[in-house]
């Protein structure tokens, strides 16, 4: 797309880069048909660059098209080369495309992407190189280089008549100092005079008449801006004669920068909605730039002043994850980026954003600014210079590039499509035990203050099991799939009730803005519920490359034990740890595993506990449209296989899980419910990384050794607040419920105390590990979610953790 940029002698001193009228579109990704097999693709990138720059893009999805703008000059040299980046990214194509959008040329393909040498522009003004990909998804390069050219001749095509006067257009880069030479041609009587130089901005340099001579006629000027110069020249003599003329242009070369845009380095989620726009900024010149509709940017944008930066530099805005702020006020509108970071203003540049009226009963006395150094993450809170309550924007004066976020401090909504997970202990009478897993969906519309009506879209599986009064084993397996209504209310910034007709789940919101999670406890229950914001867009085996840290909580139930235990029933509760490495084509391999599992037989009622560190077998993570599918012989007996996934948090964790048959369909004679949690593994956390206060829920199975139960397996919930002390120290406060049976078969609960202390130490491979008793022996840090396991001998609980206000008296 082009720069729209409008300049001219009226308004030479302000470059202004107005928004483009729906051109650029990028959060969503439209198919427009205009016949068969015809569609129109968008770009979710439109920057300009500089003629020497590199660039690192990522075509996501893969029909993905990003567009870089240079301002080229006429009789400038191209070469352009693009190629995948790694083994396993698209081969990438481009096109080049004049001012009007009109193809110019399409780059010839290699076997590694496209390249184009030898061009040479025709026409001063923007060129855009459009980059599109082969069908595969993942990252490329682009590397161009656009080369002025330097000398410029010409001559007189009929002789100039004495006292004439014509012109001779070059183009040129801004700043550069043009050396112009006028001769008569051989044996001609014309008598030299340059007059002056109209340079792109319509300003005229005049030249001294004085240093001409009957031979020729030398100058040197200095040009302003980058464009078309044109030079007037006179014939002095008495009779008409011919002439030549030679302009050498002088300037720097063009410094040389990589741009990064990779979804690696912006973080975006698998829809490739970390859109960019960006247009270069002149320094002797006033310049605004305004991102394009159709990036979710509206209104933002950015003045710099003449003699604000020392040269041109290219200045880009996206959309970014937003930050904590403080326990009063928090994010009340889109948190945007301007790059390159460290980018500094002599003289103040004024920077406009949007913000979100409904966060706010009066953004006029209310709404602020938080800046956030993104090298140090220092935070600054400023106040707006003016805001406006029409377009919902607001104006302040920057004197560096940092993020900046508008807040508010009225508490936050929960609005958008969260992912809620369900883990449900239940006691049965006569013995009788009920699992439930769930992994629901829940979307809510924006409103004023709390979530506009919303629905609950629930998917739970339930495995109950017990024996009948003539002890024969008694499985039952169930699904409860529907929708329902739903709203999220908001009581204070930390506490939210989800309300569904006939049940309210009470949540807990840490710090940011993305997780909410509560533990529950009843008569005969136990419940842990945790709702995580969900992934925008669909997983693609290039988003799943990496190393994992996996979960897996499995309770199964069998009316045929193995052959070397009693016949009756078998309840197996497993916890898994290993690594997973996903190629290209999808092949997981585990490369560690710890399964501790504990095994109750009837009718002796013995628990065998067991340990297994084998890893577990290849299979593959694969994405399927909105979800993850996780297909490896893990979970109980190491039978359970393909798990489906939901991407929560910008789609570095995963969590799914379900009901699984080992018989023919419908055969509940051996079934198991599993709960699962993948999270992306980060190697580079260090023990500055562990947030002083968390707020930390649990879901425990424990297998006991009780002669007088038939199965005696306790389901429990904890909840409480975990801090950690600069030197190590670890301090849990936290209660525990557990449910289980008495001897007569009756559902009871007891209540526990399950604070403690010990030590936390961040390990070299990202886990944090914990020691003294506390509820997680190892923790999995993401995007401020904590993923607690512990799986030893007869006791295997997970849970999760939420960096969180101290002390969070509410999630006991």
């Amino acid at each position: 797309m082009t720069s729209h940029r409008t300049e001219g002698p009226a308004d030479a001193a302000v470059r202004v880069y107005p928004r483009a009228a729906a051109v650029v579109v990028s959060a969503l990704v439209f198919t427009v048909a205009f016949g068969p097999g015809a569609a129109l693709a968008v770009d979710s990138v439109d920057l300009e660059v500089g003629p020497r720059d590199k660039v690192r893009g990522t075509l996501r999805p893969s029909d993905e098209r990003e567009t870089f703008v240079v301002a080229g000059l006429r009789g400038t040299k191209v070469a352009v080369v693009a190629k995948r980046d790694g083994a396993t990214g698209p081969r990438p194509a481009f096109e080049m495309l004049d001012a009007a959008l009109a193809n110019v040329v399409t780059a010839a393909p290699t076997s590694s992407g496209a390249r184009l040498r030898g061009m040479v522009l025709g026409a001063t003004g923007d060129h855009s190189f459009r980059v599109t990909g082969d069908g595969a998804d993942g990252d490329y390069r682009l590397d161009l280089t656009l080369t002025p050219q330097k000398t410029w001749t010409g001559a007189s095509s009929a002789d100039l008549v004495a006292g004439g006067e014509t012109t001779f257009a070059f183009a040129a880069p801004a700043g550069a100092a043009a050396s112009i030479e006028l001769r008569p041609a051989k044996g001609s009587a014309f008598v030299p005079l340059l007059l002056d130089v109209t340079d792109a901005t319509g300003a005229v340099l005049a030249i001294d008449a004085a240093s001409a001579a009957a031979t020729r006629h030398r100058a040197t000027v200095t040009l302003g801006a980058a464009g078309e110069h044109t030079v007037r020249l006179r014939n002095q003599g008495v009779s008409a004669g011919s002439w030549t003329i030679t302009v050498r242009l002088r300037f720097p070369s063009a410094r040389r920068t990589t741009v990064d845009l990779r979804d690696e380095a912006l973080g975006g989620d698998f829809d490739g909605a970390q859109a960019v726009f960006g247009r270069i900024a002149d320094a002797d010149a006033s310049t605004t730039i305004e991102a394009a509709d159709g990036l979710g940017l509206d209104g933002l944008s950015i003045t710099v002043p003449s003699g604000s930066l020392a040269f041109p530099a290219l200045i880009s805005m996206t959309r970014t994850d937003s930050f904590f702020v403080d326990d009063t006020n928090h994010v009340a509108g889109t948190t945007v980026s301007f790059e390159p970071s460290g980018t500094t203003f002599a003289i103040p540049a004024s920077v406009t954003v949007p913000f979100d009226p409904d966060a706010f009963d009066d953004p006029l006395s209310e709404l602020a600014i938080v800046v956030e150094d993104s090298a140090t993450g220092a935070q600054q809170t400023i106040p707006a210079s003016s805001v406006d309550t029409t377009n919902s924007t607001a104006t302040f004066p920057v004197s560096h590039f940092s993020r900046f976020q508008p807040i508010s401090p009225r508490p936050r909504p929960v609005r958008g499509t969260f992912v809620e997970l369900e883990l449900r202990g239940k006691s049965l009478p006569g013995f009788g035990t009920e699992i439930t897993f769930g992994r629901n969906l829940l979307q809510t519309s924006p409103g004023p203050r709390a979530a506009g009506p919303g629905t609950r879209t629930l998917r739970r599986a339930t495995l109950a099991w017990g024996i009948d009064k003539g002890g024969a084993p008694r499985i039952a397996v169930s699904n409860d799939d529907r929708v329902v209504a739903a709203t999220a209310e908001v009581t204070d910034d930390a506490n939210v009730t989800l309300r569904t007709p006939g049940v309210d789940v009470p949540l807990v919101r840490g710090r940011g803005g993305d997780a909410l999670t509560a533990a529950v406890a009843a008569a005969s229950e136990v419940r842990l519920h945790a709702m995580f914001r969900g992934t925008r867009g669909a997983a693609t085996r290039a988003n799943l490359v990496g190393t994992w840290h996996a979960q897996v909580f499995d309770v199964g139930a069998a009316a045929t034990a193995p052959a070397r235990t009693p016949a009756g029933i078998v309840v197996t509760v497993a916890s898994h740890e290993f690594d997973l490495a996903v190629d290209a084509d999808g092949r997981a391999t585990g490369t560690e595993s710890v399964l501790r599992s504990s095994r109750q037989t009837f009718p002796d009622s013995a628990w065998l506990h067991g340990l297994d560190t084998r890893p577990p077998r290849s299979g593959t993570l694969s994405p399927d449209g909105p979800e993850v599918v996780l297909d490896m012989p893990i979970g109980v007996a190491r039978g359970i296989q393909g798990a489906r996934l939901s991407p929560v948090m910008r789609g570095d964790i995963l969590v799914g899980g379900g009901a699984t048959y080992a018989g023919p369909a419908g055969d509940a004679t051996r079934a198991a419910v599993r709960f699962v949690v993948l999270v992306r593994r980060s190697t580079d956390a260090t023990q500055a990384d562990l947030p002083a206060n968390l707020l930390i829920t649990q879901f425990v199975a424990r297998a006991e050794n009780r002669a007088s139960a038939p199965h005696p397996l306790r389901f429990g919930v904890t909840g409480g607040d975990l801090s950690f002390a600069p030197s190590g120290a670890a301090t849990l406060t936290a209660a525990r419920s557990l449910v289980g049976h008495d001897t007569m078969g009756l559902a009871s609960m007891t209540q526990e105390d399950a604070s403690g202390a010990g030590t936390a130490q961040v390990a070299r491979d990202g886990r944090i590990r914990l020691s003294g008793g506390l509820p997680g022996a190892q923790i999995a840090p993401r995007r401020s979610l904590l993923v607690v396991s512990t799986p030893d001998k007869g006791r295997f609980p997970v849970g999760f953790a939420l960096p969180s206000r101290p002390p969070q008296s509410a999630s006991k």
